[in-house]
């Protein structure tokens, strides 16, 4: 056989592959796919995950809307909704969806000083530009970012998210953030203001929290007590908050008052679902839809891809141990 024959004889085009309504609906809608196969098994550990991931983000909610700017009920509502969401569309098991530290910080730089409207109103046109970016299957261009990007990003939104928390630690009220090294130098020089109680506490949580992490190394040949230092180590997180709350519970009700920084009375219960406002009212003036479009600027493109830078960094940083970076 000549070589011609052989070119020819290999379509040079792959063929096209029939519409089915079936597999677009399983691709899209991921729970469709591991629902039949889930177990008993898996239900005990997403039961545990749950209930940790579930307390830690409680606080971790409220002090997110706080960096944000907001009151601390729409941490929670967006703890809510973003977990509920991933459950019938996610991917990665191993990322989880909903507020950040770095998110919230960014979103305070480009809405500071304005109204709740225009934060509700970023929040759905950045998640209307990241649902366009999957409906053009856009994932590709995670693949050009180099593992040098993701790991000094990684390595700037931890020194972020620890400098962020530093007002929270030791308890100073009233320190606007406007970059790392004017917080660590307002952090220096209101050293007087240091609440002990905050501090204290603070403190004492890291050290309980990197305790804990510890405890599954501890060699035991009792296998009953293994389990037991097992699952103390991955609740340790939904233990220091029962902990914690019992305590500030304890002074607020008993002692008239706590030694240390409380969150203060949140709402209860859900919002009305509705549309966010295409237009708001600043004092007697209002604020059209276009011009509220004009004062977000870059920032309805910015926060999407750092999300999504966001999310890639964390999910190659777990691919180290699950190997599954070739899913992104």
């Amino acid at each position: 056989m000549c070589a011609c024959e052989v070119l020819v004889s290999k379509p040079i085009l792959k063929p096209k592959k029939n519409f089915s309504l079936k597999s677009l609906i399983l691709r899209r809608i991921h729970i469709l796919q591991w629902l039949p196969k889930y177990t008993k098994s898996d239900l005990i550990g997403d039961f545990i995950a749950g209930l940790t991931v579930g307390l830690t983000m409680m606080p971790q909610a409220i002090a997110y809307a706080n960096l944000a700017g907001l009151p601390a009920q729409y941490g929670l509502y967006t703890a809510f909704i973003g977990s509920f969401t991933y459950v019938f569309f996610g991917t990665i098991k191993e990322v989880s969806i909903g507020p950040t530290s770095l998110m919230a910080l960014l979103a305070f730089s480009y809405t500071e000083g304005l109204p709740v409207d225009y934060v509700i109103l970023l929040t759905f046109l950045a998640g209307c530009v990241e649902f366009l970016m999957g409906l053009l299957k856009l994932g590709f261009l995670v693949d050009f970012i180099s593992p040098c990007v993701t790991s000094g990003f990684t390595s700037a939104m931890a020194l972020t998210i620890v400098t962020s928390q530093l007002k929270n630690l030791f308890g100073l009220r009233h320190l606007t953030n406007h970059g790392v090294f004017d917080v660590w130098h307002k952090v220096f020089a209101r050293y007087d203001e240091i609440r002990l109680g905050d501090t204290i506490l603070g403190v004492s949580c890291i050290v309980f929290l990197f305790a804990f992490k510890q405890l599954p190394k501890i060699r035991s040949k009792n296998e009953v007590l293994k389990k037991t230092f097992w699952f103390l180590s991955i609740s340790k997180n939904a233990i220091i908050v029962f902990l914690t709350s019992t305590v500030g519970f304890y002074y607020f009700e008993y002692r008239g008052g706590a030694p240390f920084v409380l969150s203060g009375k949140v709402p209860q219960g859900l919002p009305k679902l509705h549309p966010p406002h295409f237009g708001t009212q600043i004092g007697n003036e209002t604020v059209s839809f276009m011009e509220m479009v004009h004062t977000l600027g870059s920032s309805i493109v910015v926060l999407p891809f750092a999300a999504v830078l966001a999310n890639v960094a964390i999910a190659k940083a777990f691919g180290k141990f699950f190997c599954f970076c070739k899913k992104i």
